[in-house]
């Protein structure tokens, strides 16, 4: 009985800790993974917004919508390594976690991501377009603690979509103090 117990609460630990939609970790499973992963080295998180993911909810429905989220799921998943994690933070929201202090390493993993999103998805019978927008911060550069990390990408992607969307801005403090 008591081996049926905790198998029961193991399945309903990883039910519950899984995105119902697309199947990644979801919000505090990643948030538990940025805690983990900052006490062990240097790495950055990637604050990634889709572009336009509402245009699609208005125009073809939000089947369509979830259809897409599944879809970037399964495209961000493929990418996931031994120092690459993601996570879906809530709607059209997704977090990457990448396990090294190196920039041009951390750059790639972006590129990655930008392409892989940008490559047509199949709606309503027909392609369309999409990109995404990359907030980056270093941890422990940027945030002594996951808060402070996210809030930091956070800004960085704000400025990405104000410049255009569509690509990636590592932070800077200068972000907060722009109006």
């Amino acid at each position: 009985a008591r081996i049926r117990e905790l198998e029961l609460a193991r399945q309903k630990e990883a039910r519950e800790s899984l995105d119902y939609l697309t199947g990644l970790p979801m919000r505090h499973k990643g948030e538990t993974l940025i805690i983990e992963k900052m006490q062990e080295h240097d790495g950055c998180l990637g604050f990634v917004d889709m572009d336009n993911l509402k245009k699609i909810n208005d125009v073809y429905g939000h089947n369509e919508g979830d259809a897409v989220l599944k879809e970037m799921a399964a495209r961000a998943g493929a990418l996931v390594d031994d120092i690459f994690e993601v996570y879906r933070l809530a709607g059209d929201e997704f977090v990457a976690i990448v396990q090294s202090g190196q920039a041009e390493v951390i750059d790639s993993y972006a590129m990655k991501i930008l392409d892989t999103f940008k490559i047509p998805y199949q709606i309503a019978g027909g392609e369309q377009y999409l990109a995404s927008s990359i907030g980056i911060a270093m941890y422990p550069k940027d945030g002594k603690n996951s808060t402070e990390v996210i809030a930091a990408a956070d800004h960085a992607m704000y400025e990405v979509k104000k410049n255009g969307k569509n690509s990636r801005a590592f932070y800077d403090a200068g972000m907060e103090k722009e109006p």
